[in-house]
């Protein structure tokens, strides 16, 4: 039988879960007292307001290497329409956010700088930018995505124009804001939103059971079904959508699915 805890010392001293252990949130107080979640009847909370995000008081070591199930139950309370998302925000070993844009290239936009570029530029000079047409310039980059998550971005790539020597020439909205010298590899990055485990999916009048699981490292992407590059810790996200919408939702649970003939 699956163990349920509500111990917070135990997850902030980095405790990974064991396997056939599970967390749960039936509180507020598990949503940072948000004061957009207040209970409701029969044990369950109110998600009120318009369009919004909360996230878990608690944020909880994990391994990559074991198999995590993340699961919720959800009901519309009222008659607007609502949307949401059952995710996960991810960190690495030092607990800094691992953002979707650090470990989402772009296919086929690996490439180097032509020429120096100055933090008060708004452009650089790239060998071949065809690919390049939104998103953040990431540099000092590796082809194997060894350098995931890279979080040295240029944001705000507007356009991409071909010179007549072949080069191309990348404009941003402001200043690169650093110095870098030709020949620094570089490529485009372009992600959003959180690392979405659970799902996203349309909340009806009758209670509805969303989950999703999660085992192993992608080598890039936001991530869904396998973890971000470097993530070491988790926190659960619920995102609504829809305006002066209500949503109710119980049983948010996050446990290690044991694996094949343990017995567990």
């Amino acid at each position: 039988m699956k163990n349920m805890l509500y111990i917070p010392a135990l997850l902030a001293a980095g405790t990974v879960l064991a396997a056939g252990d599970a967390i749960t949130f039936p509180y507020p107080g598990d949503w940072n007292d948000n004061p957009l979640v207040s209970e409701a009847k029969d044990g369950a909370l109110l998600f009120s307001g318009d369009h919004g995000m909360i996230a878990s008081t608690r944020i909880f070591r994990i391994d990559p290497s074991r198999t995590y199930r993340l699961s919720g139950s959800f009901r519309q309370e009222g008659a607007a329409k609502v949307k949401m998302t059952l995710a996960l925000r991810v960190y690495d070993r030092d607990r800094i956010e691992i953002k979707a844009d650090a470990v989402s290239p772009v296919p086929g936009t690996d490439t180097k700088l032509s020429a120096d570029c100055c933090a008060a530029d708004k452009f650089v000079i790239v060998e071949n930018g065809s690919a390049i047409r939104r998103g953040s310039l990431a540099f000092h980059t590796e082809p194997d995505f060894s350098d995931l998550p890279n979080r040295r971005l240029i944001p705000g790539i507007q356009t991409g124009t071909k010179l007549d020597d072949g080069k191309w020439r990348i404009e941003f909205r402001q200043p690169v804001g650093v110095n870098l010298p030709a020949g620094t590899a570089v490529r485009a990055h372009y992600g959003y939103l959180y690392q979405m485990t659970g799902g996203q999916f349309n909340i009806t009048e009758n209670w509805t059971e969303h989950s999703g699981t999660v085992s192993g490292m992608a080598k890039s992407g936001r991530g869904g079904s396998q973890w971000r590059p470097g993530a070491a810790y988790a926190q659960v996200i619920l995102v609504k959508e829809g305006k002066n919408a209500k949503v109710l939702f119980q049983n948010i649970k996050w446990e290690e699915i044991p694996a094949p003939g343990t017995g567990k």
